[in-house]
């Protein structure tokens, strides 16, 4: 396994955007297991459950609001493998959607719906490459 050091640190929040409270604690959990589980089976160093608050939740019909998330660490070269299974995930799931983000402060964050284009998509890997760590710490890359 490779250094830790080399690592990228991204953030998954599953996102519901139903207007129709669909959500309840069995399908907030099959929704985060089944994403864990698909995400573990890339090449990832871990892939973790992560306990995302609602304090809005349902305060403003149609608004997206967060089920669940994971924090899912990763070498760079992985990143696209990991977009590409998110776009794919929600394409499945509709209703739902990710947000997606880097795991440093300041670092972007992206919605990724089951509308996505391909250049949207080369913009979401290129910016979440650019949040590694490593790349701070190794300026000579």
């Amino acid at each position: 396994m490779q250094s830790k050091e080399l690592s990228s640190r991204i953030v998954l929040e599953i996102q519901s955007n139903s207007a129709v409270n669909d959500v309840n604690d069995d399908t907030l959990d099959e929704n985060v297991i089944q994403l864990i589980g698909e995400v573990r089976e890339l090449d990832v160093q871990s892939a973790e459950r992560l306990t995302v608050t609602n304090s809005n939740r349902g305060t403003k019909a149609g608004e997206a609001f967060s089920l669940g998330g994971l924090v899912v660490v990763l070498l760079p070269e992985v990143i696209k493998d990991l977009v590409g299974l998110v776009v794919d995930w929600v394409r499945r799931n509709p209703g739902r959607s990710i947000k997606i983000k880097g795991g440093t402060d300041g670092a972007p964050e992206y919605q990724i719906t089951g509308a996505w284009k391909a250049e949207q998509l080369a913009e979401v890997m290129k910016a979440l490459s650019r949040t590694d760590p490593s790349s701070k710490q190794n300026p000579a890359r």
